[in-house]
């Protein structure tokens, strides 16, 4: 971890979005946790790239409990 600068705000930012674009519930998640998950990647408040947070879209997995 890099930062945790901004995690919460890339979460919610893309989870809002994928859910403004009619995404299912679960796929809106994994894009929230990817922005996240790219987010603390970055240096303190630097801006992730959109190619990050793909990357880490192929790494997320909901999972009903």
């Amino acid at each position: 971890m890099r930062s945790k600068i901004g995690v919460g705000d890339a979460f919610t930012g893309a989870l809002t979005f994928a859910l403004s674009q009619a995404l299912p519930p679960d796929q809106a998640l994994r894009w929230g946790v990817a922005a996240a998950s790219a987010t603390v990647q970055t240096e303190g408040t630097a801006l992730f790239e959109a190619e990050a947070v793909r990357a880490q879209l192929e790494h997320c997995a909901v999972q009903r409990v």
